[in-house]
């Protein structure tokens, strides 16, 4: 979720779960902030729902699945 009045601040929590997604993932996969009202529509949707113990502001994201390819499976 973007940050209300600072659309290019990134906060730490989203700063944290990026490089645990870039480890993830072995390369950069940058993730983009959502205008609050616009990512409460999209979260309408979500099929899943995990709510946590976090505190810090701004520690809501959207998470897609997305197929992978068999050929990134077996190595």
């Amino acid at each position: 979720m973007e940050v209300i009045g600072k659309p290019d601040e990134v906060p730490t929590i989203q700063q944290e779960v990026q490089a645990i997604v870039d480890r993830a993932e072995g390369k950069p996969a940058p993730m983009y902030a959502v205008e609050r009202m616009a990512f409460y529509e999209v979260a309408k949707k979500a099929h899943c729902v995990i709510a946590t113990g976090e505190l810090r502001f701004y520690g809501c994201f959207l998470l897609t699945k997305g197929v992978i390819p068999i050929e990134d499976v077996v190595r």
